[in-house]
């Protein structure tokens, strides 16, 4: 499995592969709560959703007078110390440097999955770490290896959405990439997406329909491809300085539990959802190497038994029924149950690009 470009670096050990290795596909615990295009390909083109809202321009903290970057944090035992932590003075936590850019740029920095139940147990946690931050002095000890980014442009009314490498940092900055990554043999194309976007007065965005965006997610040596199609973003606000969406829960986390998440107290209110579907015939061309099954067999919670478990066929056709009808993009009918509903909240803080980006 490699990323085209990529630098070496450590893998995960043994012991947090193992739980993803050995989970079934649908008797996890939550954590928390027209047809797809061929795999490993991603659509780099608007989808056909209307863009509408009144456009509202992101400037600065310094020229608006609101304060630090992202505003103030809210007060608790866990927020972060102001001398060791960055972002401290955010509500979110980014950083002042990340609010001297323009357009900003934001990492999804708290994603909690919420459908397929597949992916709400442990490969939901697994995911949730992934996209964590690796920042203990801000009372986040994740892996950053999984950097899904958004950059609202005022100027341009677009929105851009894309990943950038597992060795990008807070240290280093976020840059969007374009590259082709080796899933078990099969070649995934991952490239930015931009599609027509408004931020109301309210801060609510309004975002185009996007065909087709394929995120590869790094487990810090084992990748989980995800070939959502038409993704939308829902119930989405940013902040008036245009550097958060969601918070940081300073207010509700605890000191006695190391200021660390739990199933009730999440590390970060969410500011948004996004949502889309994934086609069962696509999935089930990606296989995760560490589970020695397709994407589609996990997805559905069976397999054919095969070296490695594709999901089982009758006359070609898979047997195993989704949720969602990719044809209609609704919920599946008695003769169409080709997909899956894709569904998840996140917080993103605004992050410094990379010197170098294009």
């Amino acid at each position: 499995m490699t990323r085209a470009g990529a630098r070496p670096r450590l893998l995960f050990t043994a012991a947090v592969l193992a739980p993803l290795a050995l989970l079934g596909c649908s008797g996890d615990d939550p954590a928390s709560g027209n047809g797809a295009g061929g795999a490993g390909t991603a659509s780099a083109t608007s989808g056909t959703g209307a863009a509408t809202g009144a456009t509202t321009g992101a400037t600065s903290s310094a020229a608006t007078g609101a304060g630090p970057c992202g505003g103030p944090i809210a007060s608790g035992e866990c927020a972060p110390d102001v001398n060791k932590c960055l972002g401290a003075a955010s509500r979110c936590l980014a950083p002042e440097a990340a609010c001297d850019t323009e357009p900003r740029l934001l990492r999804i920095s708290d994603l909690t999955l919420g459908e397929p139940a597949s992916l709400t147990g442990t490969v939901g946690l697994l995911i949730a770490d992934a996209a964590r931050p690796d920042l203990p002095d801000c009372h986040l000890k994740g892996q950053g290896t999984f950097s899904w980014l958004l950059q609202l442009d005022s100027t341009k009314s677009t929105l851009k959405l894309g990943t950038a490498p597992a060795e990008d940092t807070p240290d280093s900055g976020y840059c969007f990439e374009t590259t082709s990554v080796d899933v078990a043999g099969t070649p995934v194309t991952v490239v930015p997406v931009i599609v027509s976007a408004t931020v109301g007065a309210s801060g609510a965005v309004q975002a185009e329909e996007i065909d087709s965006h394929t995120v590869v997610i790094d487990l810090g040596g084992s990748y989980l491809p995800l070939p959502l199609r038409a993704v939308q973003l829902v119930n989405t606000v940013v902040s008036p300085d245009g550097a958060c969406i969601g918070e940081f829960n300073a207010a509700n986390l605890l000191a006695d539990n190391l200021c660390l998440p739990s199933d009730q107290v999440p590390s970060f209110l969410p500011g948004g959802t996004v949502q889309a579907y994934i086609s069962l015939e696509e999935a089930d061309a990606l296989v995760i190497e560490s589970l020695g099954k397709s994407l589609c067999a996990l997805l559905t919670g069976s397999d054919d038994g095969g070296n490695p478990g594709r999901c089982a066929r009758t006359g070609g056709v898979i047997d195993a029924q989704g949720d969602w009808c990719a044809q209609s993009n609704n919920g599946a009918s008695a003769t169409c149950h080709d997909a899956v509903h894709f569904m998840a909240t996140f917080a993103a803080n605004a992050v410094p690009p990379r010197g170098d980006c294009q």
